[in-house]
């Protein structure tokens, strides 16, 4: 009896550091009132996205940060999706953004940096990602960050001592790959455009599609 108590705390403990344990954050020591935010954070391309648009300064010292913990993108294991971020108008900024594809409370593991922009700006930057097929199923954190005027480091994830930006997160929910069975579901292709021209490139959507493993 005994011992059965014992392991039903350890499990309890476990259970209990796993739920409530806390990503560490970045610090500024500007606010981001300063005009140096994140403005923009929307995805397509996954099976549910994140539209958070014009959104300015949300976060206040010394971390300048929110956590989004209602908006999540889903993609399955193996497949794609698009990330765009943009700062604000007024002061460039470059961008980063780190996927906790195994769960571990961190972005330090191989592949959890998934997108770096190529310099600051205050135009939009647009990230494809792909879900590695080994990425732990279920929801993770998916951090965004800007830095005024440079990009920040793979290793910022947690960094002190910034002065200018801004840092959200948001849940990216990671959906198992299935094998195929049966016949797939091709969907159909619908045009962003009614009328198509010579040279114009168009964008389709894709519905009623089968999505699983291969």
């Amino acid at each position: 009896m005994f011992k059965k108590l014992f392991i039903l705390c350890l499990l309890s403990i476990v259970f209990f550091t796993k739920s409530y344990a806390q990503y560490c954050l970045p610090t500024f020591s500007v606010s981001c009132t300063s005009a140096d935010f994140i403005d923009n954070v929307s995805t397509t391309g996954g099976i549910a996205n994140i539209s958070n648009m014009g959104t300015g300064c949300n976060g206040a010292l010394p971390n300048n940060y929110t956590f989004f913990n209602t908006m999540s993108v889903s993609q399955i294991q193996g497949f794609n999706f698009n990330v765009t971020v943009q700062s604000g108008t007024l002061w460039s900024q470059g961008f980063r953004i780190w996927i906790d594809w195994n769960q571990d409370l961190d972005f330090n593991d191989l592949g959890e940096d998934v997108f770096v922009s190529a310099t600051s700006a205050t135009t939009p930057f647009l990230a494809t990602i792909t879900v590695p097929v080994t990425a732990l199923p279920g929801p993770t954190r998916m951090r965004v960050m800007c830095r005024f005027a440079t990009v920040p480091l793979i290793t910022d994830y947690c960094s002190t001592g910034n002065s200018f930006g801004e840092t959200e997160d948001y849940i990216m929910e990671v959906i198992p790959a299935t094998p195929c069975a049966g016949t797939p579901v091709a969907g159909s292709a619908t045009p962003a455009t009614t009328t198509v021209c010579v040279n114009q490139t168009v964008n389709l959507g894709l519905s009623g599609a089968t999505y699983a493993g291969q």
